[in-house]
């Protein structure tokens, strides 16, 4: 038997001739180069036909590694076919596969790393006659509802078609190279070995561990200089909740579940993201979509040549079975004649083969598809197909005859597998549970074993007398709700700051013990990362490693007392042969192990105008020389949560941004800083860009800096470069104004009003030409601007994102001092004053004057409404009730890190007069009356640091409704904090309204 001429193996022989010694497939032992892959590749098809097994089933249990590729290219260029196991199923399940499947052979990997067909010795599995069609291809073995799997075949062709269809449909080239993430058992996997090849590209192969490790997907996607990314997105929403943000040149594929909009969200950032499905039936994909946000997520067209349609019952439906039908459709079921009758078809108008996928779709406006769910019991759980009847079959067995039902249920978060079994099933609940465990690991992978396990008295039935499948969902999750709502209402009212285990038995949803095992308890990868992610944010370092090898509580606390996780930022640097120095913001940031992305930008402008393109790339570079610490980055090295400063090679570059007549410099200014800010991500530099903006007679040099690279000192420093290089080049006329409000000044506030009023700087500011102080000051006009009616007004004070100085103009009126003259101000105040001890007085609610901090000025905001079910109780009751559980939520919130690191280790703080949270509760008469929200106590108040709240509640009540905003300062909170504690707040709010319903009824 001779195999057919593929497209596929030709173009990558062609790729070997042409480009012999360009990597073709890699992974963490070494690299094949296109001669060493095909060279190789032709031994084993060599192996296969010298013992006559050409048109065989060959099984393939070799690990993810290069060699694995080797093997899959060997069997293909025989005409044979490809069985792929994986190394983590347990041995019954990789007999009763290979049993089923007829194997001939076994590829094996000898010690010294050589590559063996091995044919079986009884030659009597082998079947009479070819039970699947010439040519050769592969199968794969998804679960059965009998009990046993099932195994699809699919013809070489099939596979030629899709990837053929494939390499202009994602933009594969040479350039490509594709992180290989999925298991070896799932079809998409041959998808990732394949593609690149046939474009010329490179395949990386990653270890096992990387598709459930954030830190290694990362440190391995730099290190390979990885642009495309295939997976689940369930494996990319744990990838982005450990921090990763796609590069702008990525390519991403995701298939096997639904794609939310908030994983489109955090994805964004790459250049391209794809949403593809397809049953194993239909040989890996045969609809995509290109995503965009906005958009609607769809299931998006077929390829060219394939035909689909929507199966209905009714006329003029647009919901029902999706049928496919075209070159990609497998030929069916080894050694399944009844099955494979039942699900596939011949369509009478194309000759080709068909298949019922038993999917529900919806046909949209568009005509394109969008997934609704399934028409039997197969399920889907992290990409994996489960029918749960097999699960139950096993379940059953072990039970001696009593019915047990398996029913995926879906929660806010995730979906999980649980099976409900009766009691009477069971003599000895808790040791026959972990034998039913031990059982099923030894006939069904990791994926479809449940995760949680629940005995009832017994089993709900409907009237036809099968088991209520609906019902047992709906009570699991009321129960489930229910004890999730009342564990964060006791953590609130009865703990000071909650357990390890506390928190892990609110994630799995069921009381967890300092010695159980975690992963016997529904802990999965996506939990991993949810509990790595949460315990990073409280200071304690953990590797989603270390919690695989360490799976109950007490292994993982000994490995966190035993890891010395403080990290003390240094306040120098050495980068090659200088030191430099580190600012204080870097150092917040770098102690404070803040991971996420931050992208806030300052900016300083220069007026001048430059002949010629090389005069501005020669002032950028002399402003480099000035100030090195410009053409710097941070990333992340190792384990490490702290960033590090590392030079970036390509020099600052100057972009060009020429305006029409009719163009708003400003709103272009305003929009390229927009921009800027989503492109400057402190995580992964640079730090600075610069803009030249020319319209008519108006030229200015724009430096953008990332906030956490610069203060107001530093940006005053880069402002007055530019103008010395402007002037040097004999340019233009000097800096202008910042073009945007600077929020570093507010964190020198404090120290400013020190110096203000000090002798030392009184004398100092009678020598700056620009700046004259005034100890009387005009009090209708600030009452005017302010709405108060102070008896002392104070000089200095923060409004709006910046300092003002109340400031006589010529007219005899009062206005604010310019940047510039403020810029004088604080450059002067620096050489008098030490930075580092910004301390100022503060007295709150009659207390006595303690230190208190300067807050950074970096506000967001989230909002929500609650049903409020009384509509005549005292709204003073409201206000006292919630007031009542202040302690508890700061206590909550102190769990946050830069927070309770920044109120807990500076020296000049007193915790005591550094309140977390301020709460306005009011009452409304009309429903459109909702006064606006204040934010000047996040940002500074009138007078400034009076108060020093970083987070503000405001809730306000019409009749049968309560709407709740909270601002929050985020450079000290993240927002799933802020979420978590908005979701407690309306808890309680729902609790406080019940307790004075029912107290209003009984009076």
């Amino acid at each position: 038997m001779h195999p057919q001429r593929l497209f596929i193996l030709e173009k990558i022989l062609t790729n070997a001739l042409k480009h012999p010694n360009s990597e073709a497939v890699k992974d963490g032992n070494g690299t094949f180069t296109y001669s060493q892959l095909v060279e190789q590749a032709k031994r084993i098809s060599t192996q296969i036909e010298e013992q006559h097994l050409c048109g065989s089933v060959i099984n393939v249990d070799v690990g993810r590694c290069k060699e694995r590729v080797v093997v899959l290219l060997g069997i293909l260029m025989s005409g044979s076919f490809y069985l792929p196991l994986e190394e983590e199923w347990p041995g019954k399940r990789k007999q009763v596969v290979c049993n089923q499947a007829h194997i001939s052979a076994s590829a094996k990997l000898t010690e010294n790393s050589t590559l063996r067909i091995v044919p079986q010795l009884n030659d009597g599995n082998r079947p009479k006659k070819d039970p699947v069609p010439s040519g050769g291809g592969y199968l794969i073995f998804t679960s059965g509802s009998t009990g046993t799997p099932k195994g699809v075949v699919i013809a070489a062709s099939s596979l030629d078609y899709v990837l053929k269809n494939s390499i202009e449909r994602f933009n594969v080239s040479n350039s490509t190279k594709l992180l290989a993430v999925a298991s070896p058992a799932f079809d998409f996997s041959i998808f990732e070995l394949l593609l690149p090849l046939v474009a010329g590209g490179t395949v990386c192969i990653a270890d096992k561990s990387i598709p459930k490790n954030p830190d290694y997907f990362e440190q391995i996607s730099k290190k390979w200089q990885i642009n495309c990314f295939t997976g689940t997105p369930t494996m990319f929403t744990m990838m982005t909740m450990g921090g990763w943000i796609p590069q702008t040149n990525a390519t991403l594929i995701l298939g096997g579940e639904n794609v939310s909009n908030l994983l489109l969200k955090n994805l964004s950032t790459a250049n391209q993201i794809w949403n593809i499905y397809g049953p194993t039936e239909t040989t890996i994909y045969c609809l995509s979509k290109k995503l965009k946000l906005g958009e609607e997520i769809t299931l998006g067209k077929p390829l060219p040549g394939t035909k689909v349609w929507v199966q209905t019952t009714k006329k003029n439906e647009r919901t029902g079975e999706l049928y496919v039908v075209g070159p990609s459709v497998g030929f069916g079921y080894i050694n399944n004649i009844e099955l494979t009758k039942s699900n596939f078809f011949t369509d009478s108008s194309t000759g080709f083969q068909g298949y019922r996928t038993g999917d529900l779709v919806s046909l949209t406006s568009a005509g394109e598809m969008s997934f609704i769910g399934r028409a039997d019991n197969q399920i889907k759980i992290h990409g994996y197909r489960i029918e749960t009847e097999e699960v139950e079959n096993h379940i059953n067995a072990f039970l001696g005859g009593h019915e047990s039902c398996v029913s995926a249920i879906k929660s806010e978060s995730e979906t999980r597998l649980v099976a409900f079994l009766p009691k009477n099933a069971l003599q000895s609940p808790i040791d026959s549970i972990d034998a039913l465990r031990n059982r099923l690991k030894l006939v069904l992978p990791n994926y479809a074993i449940p995760s949680n396990i629940l005995l009832l008295d017994e089993l709900p039935i409907n009237s036809n007398g099968k088991i209520n499948r609906v019902l047992l969902k709906n009570n699991y999750l009321e129960k489930v709700n229910i004890s999730n709502r009342n564990n964060k209402l006791a953590q609130l009212r009865e703990l000071k700051k909650p357990t390890m285990t506390q928190f892990l038995s609110n994630l799995l949803d069921e009381e967890i013990g300092d010695d159980d095992n975690l992963f016997a308890h529904g802990m999965n990868s996506l939990k991993v990362v949810q509990f790595v992610s949460r315990m990073r944010r409280l200071g304690q370092f953990l590797n989603v490693r270390d919690v695989y090898q360490n799976p109950t509580v007490n292994q993982l606390k000994k490995i966190i007392i035993e890891t010395d996780n403080v990290f003390i930022a240094p306040k120098t640097c050495i980068l090659g042969r200088k030191e430099f120095r580190v600012l204080p913001s870097q150092r917040r940031f770098l102690s404070h192990n803040i991971t996420a992305s931050h992208s806030f930008v300052e900016s300083v402008a220069a007026s001048v105008q430059a002949n010629t393109m090389i005069d501005l790339q020669v002032c950028a570079e002399m402003l480099v020389k000035k100030f090195p610490e410009i053409s710097y980055g941070l990333s992340f090295k190792g384990r490490e949560q702290h960033p590090h400063l590392v030079k970036i090679d390509e020099p600052i570059m100057v972009k060009t941004i020429k305006l029409s007549p009719t163009d708003d410099i400003q709103s272009k200014i305003d929009e390229t800083l927009e921009t800027s800010a989503s492109n400057l991500n402190i995580k992964n530099g640079p730090i600075a860009v610069l803009h030249y903006f020319t319209k008519r007679d108006t030229h200015l040099l724009v430096l953008v800096i990332h906030h956490w690279a610069c203060d107001a000192l530093t940006i005053h420093e880069y402002g007055s470069a530019l103008k010395e290089l402007a002037e040097t080049k004999r340019a233009g006329i000097g800096i202008s104004e910042p073009v945007e409000e600077i929020p570093g000044f507010l964190q020198y506030a404090g120290f400013l009003e020190d110096f203000y009023n000090s002798d030392k700087g009184r004398k100092k500011i009678e020598q700056l030409p620009d700046i004259k102080r005034h100890d009387s000051l005009s009090a209708s006009w600030y009452r005017e601007s302010n709405g108060s009616n102070p008896e002392i007004l104070p000089p200095l004070y923060i409004r709006d994102h910046s300092i003002r100085l109340l400031q006589e103009r010529d007219d005899g009126q009062y206005g604010l001092l310019d940047k510039l003259s403020l810029a004088a101000l604080t450059n002067a105040a620096s050489e008098c004053l030490n930075l580092d001890n910004i301390v100022v007085d503060v007295t709150r609610n009659g207390r006595e004057q303690a230190d208190c901090p300067v807050l950074p000025s970096m506000t967001g905001w989230i909002s929500s409404s609650v049903p409020f079910f009384h509509k005549h109780c005292r709204f003073n009751s409201v206000d006292e009730e919630l007031l009542a559980l202040n302690t508890e939520y700061e206590e909550m919130l102190q769990q946050e890190t830069a927070w309770n690191s920044f109120r807990s280790n500076s020296p000049h703080v007193y915790p005591e007069a550094c309140p977390t949270f301020f709460l306005n509760v009011t009452r409304s008469s009309h429903k459109n009356e909702a006064s606006p929200l204040s934010t000047s106590l996040i940002r500074g108040s009138t007078y400034p640091y009076s108060y020093g709240y970083p987070i503000e509640v405001r809730i306000q009540y019409f009749n049968d409704e309560a709407k709740v905003r909270i601002s929050y300062n985020n450079a000290y909170f993240s927002k799933e904090t802020i979420e978590q504690f908005l979701d407690f707040f309306k808890e309680h709010i729902l609790l406080v309204s019940h307790v004075l319903a029912n107290a209003l009824e009984r009076e």
